[in-house]
């Protein structure tokens, strides 16, 4: 009688997303989550309880991290297996890869890095022209200059996006339309809280005849994450502190 090898059932992946600021109403994070779950993962977002309402420079930075710190060890203890930063500033990333025994992406360094991969040149879409200075820092960090080509910013504040969601879209339209005229061939929206302005931003652009890739980085950044939980087989790394 023969007999055959079995592979451990694959354990779903679970994925905390951090948004380090406090709850509002001027950003949805669910609708932006909700098209990613399935029954093989579980995504969920956590919002701090004491921190800034928005993220917009460095002094926001700073306010958030104790909050955003004590989350993350939250998390972990919790029996989440990585944790996503809902923030294109990246903050508190090196500090929460020190402490954590989990995998932590933050949605800059991994979007700007999964563009590079497949060889784009990107322009970075962000809120306020402030951000040019942050932005152009993480690239050098990344080591990315190569793919980077430009910013642009749409003038419109954080939980301004969706006070009046046409002329936010028209901002971004504006704003990638100079940035194809710079030679870039993917748009990389500048802010997670632009995640629902991302499948419009298509829309738009390909009326005008253009077709660029539109990286929203929340998405791509929990996508990565659950590419690489999904990756691993349990009897190798059961129990062990990274991945």
């Amino acid at each position: 009688m023969s007999s055959s090898l079995r592979m451990p059932d694959r354990p779903r992946a679970r994925v905390a997303v951090v948004s380090p600021v406090v709850q509002t109403d001027a950003i949805n994070v669910e609708a932006t989550l909700r098209p990613l779950r399935d029954p093989n993962v579980d995504i969920e977002n956590f919002f701090l309880e004491m921190g800034p309402a928005s993220i917009e420079n460095e002094t926001d930075i700073e306010r958030c991290l104790p909050g955003l710190l004590a989350m993350g060890k939250r998390v972990t203890s919790a029996g989440w297996q990585a944790l996503v930063i809902n923030c294109m500033c990246d903050p508190g990333i090196r500090e929460l890869r020190t402490e954590s025994k989990i995998p932590v992406f933050g949605p800059a360094e991994t979007s700007m890095h999964t563009i590079a991969a497949a060889g784009g040149r990107f322009s970075v879409l962000d809120v306020v022209s402030e951000g040019r200075e942050m932005v152009e820092r993480q690239v050098a960090t990344y080591g990315l200059r190569a793919h980077y080509v430009s910013h642009h910013a749409i003038h419109v504040p954080v939980l301004e996006l969706f006070t009046e969601p046409a002329r936010t879209l028209a901002a971004l339209e504006r704003a990638a339309l100079a940035a194809l005229s710079d030679g870039a061939d993917t748009l990389l929206l500048g802010c997670t809280g632009l995640a629902e302005m991302a499948r419009l931003l298509r829309v738009a652009l390909d009326v005008r005849g253009h077709h660029p890739s539109v990286v929203e980085p929340l998405l791509t950044s929990v996508r990565v994450a659950r590419v690489l939980l999904e990756a691993r087989e349990p009897y190798v790394f059961a129990g062990a502190a990274t991945w």
